[in-house]
């Protein structure tokens, strides 16, 4: 996950400040990029990575879907979110925490597994 970005609208502004921000905060620019079917993302992708190739295959968005899973079990005893800041904070915060478990964040690399959540919680800290 590069980033996760929360929205009171899925719209292509939207979309086109994702892809923005992810760039600006990774500095990396994508060759691919992985999303659902939804009519907003096109437009943002030509505006902002008019070269990337844009891929909505079912099987590619399956392990997002199944990520969502997750934030949306750790939702449910909260009865959703309050406030758009608070989504943003904590979808934010779980893009973080799943990349540490799964290896993704080279804040981790050589950390054994039992201890990334721990060594990395000053980055977490942050996002809050």
């Amino acid at each position: 996950m590069v980033d996760a970005y929360f929205s009171k609208r899925r719209n292509a502004d939207a979309a086109e400040g994702f892809f923005r921000r992810a760039i600006d905060e990774t500095g990396l620019t994508p060759e691919k990029v992985t999303t659902d079917k939804a009519k907003c993302y096109p437009p943002a992708l030509r505006a902002v990575l008019p070269d990337v190739e844009h891929r909505t295959s079912k099987e590619l968005n399956n392990g997002i879907e199944r990520d969502h899973g997750h934030l949306k079990q750790r939702l449910y005893p909260m009865r959703g979110f309050k406030q758009a800041t608070s989504a943003d904070i904590i979808t934010r915060g779980h893009g973080l925490v799943r990349n540490l478990r799964n290896g993704f964040s080279s804040l981790t690399l050589h950390v054994p597994l039992n201890l990334r959540l721990a060594v990395a919680w000053p980055q977490l800290a942050q996002t809050i």
